[in-house]
């Protein structure tokens, strides 16, 4: 019997789809997971920054008084970074709540529709 080259060709070509599709997905994760720790990060600095200019002006006047323009600065980039970041985890908890995607029923991870075992804890998926 003669092989289908065409099927066989499609085949090939529909995995190849399903992983690049799998690949875009998993960078889009990690792109949005990134840009959460960024902002994580800015509102921590935020924070501290917040904390040095408090301190400063302790030491200086005694006192600390939220209508000083550098501290009313600073509570209102610490507002932007917090924002900024309940944004940037909404977008990640969108992207993880794709249809085409299922969970774990061992550890609850975001699975391919595709995937035989779990990458995050080697589960057996049915």
């Amino acid at each position: 019997m003669v092989p289908d080259w065409k099927a066989l060709k499609d085949k090939a070509l529909s995995a190849v789809n399903n992983a690049a599709q799998e690949i875009d997905y998993q960078l889009t994760l990690t792109k949005l997971r990134a840009q959460v720790k960024s902002d994580q990060n800015r509102l921590a600095e935020a924070y501290q920054d917040l904390g040095i200019a408090c301190y400063e002006l302790l030491m200086q006047t005694g006192s600390v008084n939220r209508q000083t323009d550098k501290v009313a600065s600073m509570f209102t980039t610490i507002a932007q970074c917090e924002e900024t970041l309940k944004q940037s985890q909404k977008s990640l908890e969108d992207a993880l709540s794709i249809e085409n995607k299922n969970t774990c029923s061992a550890c609850g991870a975001v699975v391919s529709q595709t995937a035989r075992f779990c990458a995050n804890c080697g589960n057996p998926l049915a």
